[in-house]
């Protein structure tokens, strides 16, 4: 067996996650070396590389989405990462792409309605918003003189509800303190590649404008229940955009 089929064998049972759990059928492996790598397999130190690998998947996993679990308690915290990993998860070399999908995994296994729950959807737009904002430039307002442009809610920005005052919420989780009761009220926080931060507070202007554009509109429609400045304001951080 060349040193790259070697080499492949040992992959395959390090991302198999247990020693019995890989095929080799395929490398075309001759008695004494199926008993050489098999030596291998079983042996404390590779036994040991498993769990390292195994751990460096979890701490990558929960490191996207990492608010999220710290609003969980701690044995659902782990059986989540566990679930996840045991599925494969927490190998994805690019951490966004590993944090959308294990969010995504987490999202309908959360109570409704929950700090938890309110905390994952956060994150999952920061996460969009994050994707373009490196390369976001403010666009030119003018483009809101046509009173015939179309406009829609940007495919990057998100309004998301929290269940409490935000600042109390975030310093709860992340000094891992009591959390607060869950209100009645929601507030909102928009998300957007051009907000400073990536998010701010919702006024009661913009929650409108949000959810006027449900679907596409015109600036002229727009214009007869919305002030241009309101209009202006998400068109400029990137939460409106051209239809």
């Amino acid at each position: 067996m060349s040193l790259i089929g070697f080499q492949t064998a040992l992959g395959r049972t390090v991302r198999a996650r247990t020693t019995a759990g890989a095929a080799y059928g395929d490398l075309d492996l001759t008695p004494d070396e199926q008993r050489s790598l098999q030596r291998v397999i079983e042996s404390e130190g590779f036994r040991a590389t498993m769990n390292i690998q195994r751990s460096w998947c979890e701490a990558r996993a929960a490191s996207g989405a990492q608010l999220t679990l710290s609003a969980l308690p701690r044995e659902q915290r782990r059986r989540l990462v566990k679930e996840w990993v045991d599925g494969g998860g927490g190998t994805n070399s690019f951490f966004a792409a590993e944090a959308k999908a294990f969010l995504e995994f987490i999202e309908p296994r959360l109570a409704v309605p929950s700090h938890a729950l309110s905390l994952c959807r956060l994150e999952q737009a920061v996460l969009r918003a994050e994707a373009v904002a490196m390369g976001f430039a403010a666009p030119d307002p003018t483009a809101l003189d046509d009173p015939a442009a179309t406009l829609r809610r940007g495919r990057h920005a998100a309004l998301v509800g929290l269940l409490a005052e935000p600042e109390a919420l975030l310093a709860a989780v992340q000094n891992q303190c009591p959390l607060p009761a869950l209100a009645a009220c929601e507030r909102f926080l928009l998300v957007a590649p051009g907000a400073h931060g990536l998010a701010r507070l919702a006024e009661a202007p913009d929650i409108a404008l949000w959810q006027s554009l449900g679907e596409p509109w015109t600036v002229a429609r727009l214009l007869r229940r919305h002030d241009r400045d309101s209009i202006e304001t998400l068109w400029r951080e990137g939460a409106i955009e051209a239809a």
